[in-house]
């Protein structure tokens, strides 16, 4: 090959490269202007779910979440994890009485904190990072219990762009897998620390998500290993995201306080910290830790008052989903 033709070989191959960059840095500039419309979207969430908010508001605090979150129905409990509760708030809306969501709390808090999240979201994170000491505050002074939901927009996004994506759907069936061993809570705290980038997909492969079960004690076991290799709960991430899209939800994360969703200014700010860190985005945004604590705040006052709930006990709290059920059948 002469000079001259090598040469133009070697700007062909430099030309695609620089294309192959490019599409690279759009498709993640896109993810992350659906990630950032999210946000943005939370504003509008509170008008979609009005009528709810109107029913929750009419009648006493104790009394209207006192149906919130009920143990799940025989069609909910054929894909949802050990100890889900089915979530009457979205299923007021979707109408398919399939909504549940994992609990963390008293089951007896008057105050509910609703999470659409996906758990390779980078906003998911910064919002974890940033304000789960604040409401796990709440939650062991049992004033407030969390309902997650699970979803899987980054996969969505990523097969969207042709990528063979599914460490969102992989990384919430093993939460669930979790669930089932009493130890969501924890292995929740491992993923958000552990949360890889968005432009990859580590998580895709099961041994990644059982190999993170290690720092998670008592988590490491046979049971959870097979759970997570056979993506036992697949189908409750699906319909997880089946409902985020009949909710016609926009982003991760979706934070409601009793249905009320924090807006785009109450969940994320501008933060003083330089450059992308793990509490920052690339935009400079920072969970918003004082509106967040303000809205707690706020909805505990409403529903309280001037009493004092008895603090959260875990190992009081019925962990699968035959001891939930009993608790239900013995209450009616």
């Amino acid at each position: 090959m002469s000079p001259a033709n090598r040469d133009r070989d070697s700007q062909r191959v430099a030309r695609a490269r620089i294309a192959a960059m490019q599409a690279a840095d759009r498709a993640k500039a896109r993810r992350r202007r659906q990630l950032l419309t999210g946000a943005i979207a939370l504003v509008v969430i509170a008008a979609i779910v009005g009528i709810g908010l109107a029913v929750k508001s009419s009648g006493s605090n104790g009394g209207s979440n006192a149906s919130h979150g009920s143990a799940t129905s025989s069609s909910a409990a054929s894909f949802a994890p050990s100890g889900a509760v089915v979530d009457s708030y979205v299923n007021a809306t979707t109408h398919t009485g399939d909504a549940t969501a994992i609990p963390y709390g008293s089951p007896d808090a008057k105050v509910t904190m609703t999470v659409f999240e996906d758990v390779r979201c980078p906003y998911c994170d910064i919002f974890e990072l940033g304000a789960r000491d604040i409401y796990k505050q709440f939650v062991a002074a049992g004033e407030v219990k969390v309902e997650f939901h699970i979803v899987k927009l980054i996969d969505i996004n990523d097969q969207a762009n042709g990528e063979n994506a599914s460490g969102s759907r992989e990384g919430g069936s093993a939460l669930a897998c979790a669930q089932n061993a009493g130890l969501f809570d924890q292995y929740h705290d491992v993923l958000y620390d552990s949360q890889p980038s968005e432009t990859t997909d580590p998580w895709s492969d099961p041994s990644a998500l059982i190999a993170l079960a290690k720092q998670v004690p008592g988590l490491d076991t046979a049971a959870f290993e097979s759970c997570v290799t056979n993506t036992t709960y697949g189908g409750w991430v699906d319909q997880n995201w089946a409902d985020f899209n009949t909710l016609k939800l926009q982003g991760t994360p979706t934070i409601e306080i009793d249905g009320t969703a924090l807006t785009a200014a109450q969940t994320f700010s501008p933060t003083s910290k330089a450059g992308v860190t793990a509490t920052t985005s690339q935009d400079g945004q920072g969970a918003n830790t004082s509106a967040i604590l303000s809205a707690l705040q706020a909805a505990v006052t409403q529903a309280y008052g001037s009493s004092t709930p008895a603090p959260w006990n875990p190992t009081a709290t019925p962990t699968t989903a035959s001891s939930a059920a009993s608790a239900t059948a013995s209450a009616s």
